[in-house]
């Protein structure tokens, strides 16, 4: 739509409340329930269990996205760990987020409503899932996306 239409997408109020109101959308017609059953994910060659009633799923490499949005979370006390340690389900093992670790963080998110929680920063983060350095993912999705682009 943004690119039939920039004209509509020319400020960020605008923007924000395209967005609102496709999420507002979206929290009533939950498109994405059930990923579980159509995503698979191997972290470092282990399976990844989403099945945590999640409707998306975020892989990161930075700090912040959505304009400023911290999904992984901040720390306050630094957690370092060797990069070869393997790591666990609990969210105290895992490590700092950085970008020039090597790692990917997977992190979950509920649905839209909860999206916009962690934007207004009344929930902490999402749903930490996993880092690892590699991630294969196998999807029976009809659609989705992908770097902010549709496939």
């Amino acid at each position: 739509m943004r690119e039939k239409h920039p004209e509509k997408f020319n400020s960020r109020t605008r923007n924000k409340l395209w967005y609102f109101g496709m999420a507002s959308q979206e929290q009533f017609s939950g498109t994405c329930k059930d990923l579980e059953k159509l995503v698979s994910i191997q972290c470092d060659g282990m399976r990844l269990d989403v099945s945590h009633a999640l409707e998306g799923i975020a892989f990161l490499n930075i700090p912040s996205i959505y304009g400023g949005t911290a999904l992984w979370g901040q720390e306050k006390k630094a957690l370092r760990r060797r990069p070869h340690e393997r790591r666990g389900s609990s969210p105290d093992v895992y490590a700092v987020q950085a970008m020039d670790d090597k790692l990917m963080e997977i992190v979950g998110v509920y649905d839209s409503a909860h999206m916009g929680r962690i934007k207004i920063g009344v929930t902490n983060s999402g749903l930490r899932l996993a880092q690892c350095r590699r991630i294969v993912i196998k999807c029976s999705l009809g659609k989705g996306r992908l770097s902010g682009g549709s496939y």
